[in-house]
Formats: C-alpha cells, sequence, structure tokens
C-alpha cells in the first residue's frame, strides 16, 4: 500500500481555534491531577523563564545548565519526598490535593531555588528578588 504525502492539511485559521482552543491553566492542573514531577517542572520552567527575562536574557555564566540539571533534580527529588509524605499521611478515601495548590508547589520551588541561587551565583538582582516574590494570580 502506498500513502500518498499531502493527503491531510493541517487546519488553520480561527476556525481550528474555536474547535481545539488552548488548556487554561486550571485545566492544565486537572490534567495534572497526582503529577507531581509534571507541576514542579512546569513551575520551574516557568520561573526560570521570568529569572532569565529579570537578567535582561542575560543569565550568570553556567546558570542555564545548572538549572535544567543540578536544581531540576534537586527541587524534583524534593517535592516527591514532601507529597508523598503528605499523601501517606492523609486519611483513608481523601483525595489528593497537590493540585488543588500550585500555590504551595510553587512556594515550594521559590522558597528551595531563590537561596541556592544566590549560593551559587552571588547576590540576586532586585529584578530577579522581585520575581521570587511575585504572587500567583
Amino acid at each position: 500500500m502506498v500513502m500518498r504525502v499531502g493527503l491531510f492539511k493541517a487546519l488553520r485559521g480561527p476556525a481550528h481555534f474555536r474547535r481545539h482552543p488552548m488548556a487554561t491553566p486550571r485545566e492544565m492542573l486537572d490534567r495534572l491531577k497526582g503529577d507531581v514531577d509534571s507541576l514542579v517542572v512546569g513551575v520551574l520552567d516557568d520561573l526560570t523563564f521570568e529569572v532569565i527575562r529579570a537578567y535582561k536574557n542575560r543569565p550568570p555564566p553556567g546558570y542555564l545548565e545548572w538549572v535544567s540539571t543540578t536544581a531540576t533534580h534537586r527541587i524534583r527529588r524534593l517535592a516527591q519526598t514532601i507529597f508523598h509524605d503528605r499523601a501517606r499521611a492523609r486519611p483513608l478515601g481523601q483525595a489528593p490535593t497537590v493540585h488543588d495548590e500550585p500555590e504551595a508547589i510553587r512556594s515550594l520551588v521559590v522558597n528551595w531555588l531563590q537561596p541556592q541561587m544566590e549560593q551559587s551565583f552571588g547576590p540576586l538582582p532586585d529584578a530577579v528578588k522581585k520575581v521570587f516574590s511575585a504572587k500567583v494570580s
């Protein structure tokens, strides 16, 4: 059987977006229910993007490698430990609360990341500190 190239065309334009809108943050959290690892990495990615912007797209040397390896690995391990222990401590039959508390995950990531960055890269500029102190909307 020979498959013809160009048989299917990608949908374009506003009609495509009406049928397949992007997920809202709440929908994304619902899709990731209980998947602490994905939520932590998502929060870390968002913070990293904001931190790089705060550094005016010129982060300290070694920052990108450090955040993609060391920071990601350590914060994932910390979150798994904390939320696994929290899940074990909850009463039998009670639903997990990780996906209901994105602020808790962001707070965990920020509280770990900020001092680790200061230790690895020196004092943080005010713009970076502002990223860490911003509230989730």
